[in-house]
């Protein structure tokens, strides 16, 4: 009976002594997949973050892009326009003349664009250096409404200058150009230097039915 029971004790012990270790070991694959899983996330995460950010980034380019190319297409249609309105005579060409000769005159060309506006070409001449705060202008008057800019008139040192502008007022709703002193970036004539009729024409092209626009602001 003794030789049994110090038999069984050493057997015993070995068995308590051995589980921890088997415990430990048998947690290693679960800790391994933890951790391979969240390694994985995190990788997952970056991934998604850098494909969010290059989403961005090609979304800002395209719309970008968008950008100019429509830009390009409305400063090429602008150019087109200019263009058109310096090679063209024309529907008539008026003096703009002071009443002393030896004052500022100018002459102004005005044409009709297809899309039932006019345009106007002014080149001045004798123009005193404009006082500070202060610059020369050149306006369409309608028959009814606020006058409408054509442009401002920034003359050399020989007192000579050139300014060109289409949207204006339809030939056959205009009244009469205007040369004027005015302060910079003035929304109507202050100071009319000259103020010349228009002739009546009759238009080539109907203009659409549109509500009539404010008046320009003053353009260098």
């Amino acid at each position: 009976m003794a030789t049994t029971i110090a038999e069984t004790r050493p057997t015993f012990s070995r068995l308590t002594e051995r589980r921890p270790t088997d415990s430990w070991k048998a947690a290693i694959p679960a800790v391994v997949v933890v951790v391979a899983f969240v390694a994985l996330l995190a990788y997952l995460t970056a991934k998604i973050s850098s494909y969010s950010q290059q989403l961005a980034n090609s979304e800002r380019d395209a719309a970008a892009s968008r950008q100019q190319y429509e830009g390009s297409l409305k400063r090429g249609a602008e150019l087109q326009r200019d263009l058109t309105m310096a090679r063209s005579a024309g529907r008539t060409t008026v003096i703009l003349q002071g009443k002393t000769k030896d004052g500022a005159w100018a002459a102004a060309t005005w044409g009709e664009s297809e899309d039932g506006k006019s345009w106007m070409r002014i080149s001045a001449y004798g123009l005193a250096t404009a006082p500070s705060g202060k610059e020369y202008h050149a306006w369409v008057v309608p028959k009814s409404g606020a006058p409408v800019a054509v442009a401002a008139l920034d003359p050399d040192n020989d007192g000579s200058a050139f300014a060109m502008a289409g949207g204006l007022p339809a030939v056959g709703e205009a009244k009469s150009a205007v040369l004027s002193l005015d302060a910079e970036r003035a929304k109507a004539p202050e100071q009319v230097l000259i103020e010349t009729p228009l002739p009546e024409l009759k238009p080539e092209f109907q203009a659409p039915a549109t509500q009539q626009a404010p008046a320009q602001e003053i353009t260098k």
